[in-house]
Formats: structure tokens, sequence, C-alpha cells
């Protein structure tokens, strides 16, 4: 009866550890889907604005409980404020 407990627990613990692997794994990879749509996005809308305007993910590195991701936002000089060019 003893092993039988032991056993269920330590069913239950490896669960447990493979959901806290898995549930911050999936929210990561729905992060990054979502970031890459919204970036497709902005791009189509700056290309539909102006042909010289865009948006990129140049790179998306996903950890675990991490995540860095450079992108790029192309605006041509005509649209900005003399300041900011």
């Amino acid at each position: 009866m003893k092993k039988r407990w032991r056993r269920g627990i330590a069913g239950a613990l490896i669960l447990l550890g493979a959901l806290a692997t898995a549930v911050p794994a999936f929210n990561g990879w729905q992060a990054e889907r979502h970031w890459r749509d919204q970036v497709a996005w902005l791009d189509s809308s700056l290309a539909a604005a102006n042909n010289r305007a865009g948006a990129a993910v140049i790179d998306y590195q996903r950890g675990v409980f991490t995540a860095r991701t450079l992108s790029r936002v192309e605006l041509p000089a005509s649209v900005l404020d003399a300041g900011l060019r």
C-alpha cells in the first residue's frame, strides 16, 4: 500500500513539473506568434500608405521565461517632422 501512495505522489509531482514547463512555453509561443502578426499588420498598413515605409521582425529569441526581439520600422524622411529627421 505504501508503494502505491509513493507512486501516486511521484506521478503527481512529475505531472505538475511537466505542466510548470509546458504552460510558459505555450504562452511564449503564443506571444511570439502575436508579435509577428502585429508587425506583419503594421508592415502592410505602412506599405499601403507609402511604398517606402515598412516593418519587419529581424530576430526573435524566446526562452522559457523571457523573450527578446529586434524589430525594424522604416519611415521615409518626408513623413517625419523636421526636428526628427
